[in-house]
């Protein structure tokens, strides 16, 4: 009888055992980051019996943080974890992948990214991924800087030998080994992108239309702040522009022994030479440019040297937070 009793009836939905985690990062969001985890706990509760809120604050200074704090006591299994200061995104999402504990992992930026995504995105880990790459139909911005865009993602994805796609952003999906391949890595310059790539575990595009939260602030990241972070992306995980400098180098002075020789058949076979201050300069002027490029790319590397010789950790952690209720056992959880 109680076998019968406790026997789901045929209407009732059968939560899946497996625990699902939900990471997005804020920083001065505080005007919506309590509507997202609202109706992220919702969809959440819906769909799953275990499940997980990560919210990683990057120091926010418009009280994100305490408003977060506010919803402990009321919507289960949120871990709130403001790092010490303000950290780009791709550092913050690093330290909710690695404190998650969740067999599936979800992603989202809470301005733009619907929360319906997250059953979405599951359910396509299950059908054989270990990862799932977002891609909104829609690109935002001017014409110029979709152009922009489109042109340093190929061109960075030609210097590191992967295709990145246009169109993608943070939300992302992966199985638990993918993110346990993606925390191996080290590098001090992490680009959740191409390092999604870079495991070599399966993956999909799942496209997907965004649209702004009420409430929510506009927010593009500049042209030149775009176009650093792909070429620092290219020099952390390249060697092709250390070659290509290296090749400039030896043109360089291949071109510099020819005129060599040239000098000399000259003084060989004329009585009287003029000055070739024209000559001159233009030699010059082309070493220089070639030096000097050589040396800007060479700094990138020894300063990217110096940031991975620092041996120290990527972010550090101020403080952290949990709900004060839960909806499961945490027993049955896969964590130590």
């Amino acid at each position: 009888m109680d076998a019968k009793t406790n026997a789901p009836t045929p209407t009732e939905k059968v939560q899946p055992d497996y625990v699902v985690s939900v990471c997005t990062v804020v920083h001065n969001d505080g005007e919506i980051v309590e509507g997202f985890l609202r109706e992220a706990a919702s969809a959440l509760s819906e769909a799953y019996r275990y499940f997980e809120l990560v919210v990683v604050d990057s120091h926010s200074t418009d009280g994100a943080a305490e408003r977060v704090e506010r919803l402990l006591p009321e919507i289960p299994n949120i871990r709130l974890i403001r790092l010490s200061r303000t950290y780009n995104r791709e550092i913050a999402l690093s330290a909710a992948l690695e404190n998650c504990i969740g067999d599936y992992i979800v992603t989202l930026d809470l301005r733009l990214d619907p929360v319906e995504m997250i059953v979405k995105i599951v359910d396509r880990i299950m059908d054989a991924s270990d990862v799932v790459i977002g891609r909104y139909r829609t690109p935002r911005g001017s014409w110029l800087r979709r152009m922009l865009s489109s042109s340093s993602r190929k061109l960075a994805g030609y210097f590191l030998d992967m295709p990145l796609d246009s169109n993608t952003g943070y939300c992302l999906g992966f199985s638990r080994r993918a993110v346990n391949s993606l925390t191996r890595i080290h590098s001090k310059g992490r680009f959740i992108i191409y390092d999604c790539r870079l495991v070599g575990h399966r993956n999909v595009l799942l496209e997907y239309s965004q649209a702004l939260r009420p409430g929510a602030r506009a927010q593009q990241e500049a042209i030149w702040t775009a176009a650093a972070s792909r070429l620092q992306m290219v020099i952390a995980h390249s060697l092709l522009p250390l070659r290509i400098a290296t090749l400039l180098g030896v043109a360089a002075s291949f071109l510099n022994l020819l005129y060599l020789g040239y000098i000399l058949a000259v003084v060989i076979v004329k009585k009287r030479i003029a000055e070739g201050w024209l000559t001159i300069s233009l030699s010059h002027t082309v070493m220089f440019l070639a030096l000097f490029l050589i040396l800007a790319i060479l700094s990138e590397y020894v300063g990217r040297i110096l940031e991975e010789a620092k041996d120290q950790p990527r972010y550090f952690v101020e403080r952290e937070s949990s709900s004060a209720v839960s909806c499961y056992d945490k027993s049955r959880l896969n964590i130590v």
